[in-house]
């Protein structure tokens, strides 16, 4: 069995001179992500495997967590930003097979359509805001076999 935390990027500036993607966190952000990362640390006995998108507000939440958790790396794929649910599994589908429990920081709605993708049961799930963090029990052995419908909601929060 596999867990997955799905957390959105914390509460990001309205907006950047240098685009979406430069978005930086806002103070309110940073809080919250450093709570988000308590509460995932208070669940799980081991370090996870961290993987963010690579815009500005996803990568300081990334950072935020891990230094929370005392993970000293986090793995940063291009292809979160924006993704589709479509490449949000192949994301899933490419960590590392040794790693039991991993988080994955980025934005919706490709996250939320993350949740419905793997709940077995959608009416359990509930909307994504910033710094919110869904956590999933995934009945697979391997990260490449995640499937439709293989996770279980096991809880919801929002700092």
């Amino acid at each position: 069995m596999k867990t997955v935390f799905v957390l959105r990027h914390g509460k990001a500036e309205g907006h950047s001179a240098e685009g979406d993607f430069a978005r930086k966190l806002t103070d309110r952000g940073e809080v919250d992500a450093a709570k988000a990362g308590k509460h995932i640390a208070g669940i799980i006995s081991s370090p996870p495997w961290i993987v963010t998108s690579d815009a500005a507000r996803a990568m300081s939440t990334a950072r935020i967590v891990a230094k929370v958790m005392g993970v000293e790396e986090v793995d940063v794929d291009h292809d979160i930003y924006e993704a589709s649910v479509n490449d949000l599994v192949q994301v899933v589908h490419r960590m590392p097979e040794a790693e039991q429990t991993a988080v994955i920081v980025g934005h919706n709605p490709g996250l939320e359509g993350l949740i419905y993708f793997l709940a077995d049961d959608p009416s359990k799930i509930v909307g994504l805001g910033t710094a919110c963090v869904a956590q999933l029990e995934l009945a697979v052995d391997r990260w490449g076999d995640v499937h439709s419908g293989c996770g279980r909601m096991v809880s919801t929060y929002s700092p």
